[in-house]
């Protein structure tokens, strides 16, 4: 039996902190940075986001993550 961890994401991270500019203003970063982000957010912005939520908000397990979550280029 597979068990499935939900992925902390960026809808309920911005839902958390009331909207996108309080979460960016959280994390010391621009809106549009927030904007950028896909819908699972990068695995160190999870670290840091449990960290100023006090654990409300959880880092999603590594078995549960995709493969390539980190944002760099594919080599060819």
């Amino acid at each position: 039996m597979k068990l499935y961890v939900l992925a902390m994401n960026k809808t309920e991270a911005i839902q958390h902190f009331g909207n996108a500019s309080r979460l960016a203003n959280a994390l010391d970063i621009t809106r549009q940075a927030v904007s950028n982000w896909p819908e699972e957010i990068p695995r160190g912005r999870q670290y840091e986001l449990q960290a100023l939520t006090g654990g409300v908000l959880k880092v999603t397990p590594k078995e549960a993550q995709i493969d390539d979550d980190v944002q760099r280029p594919k080599a060819s």
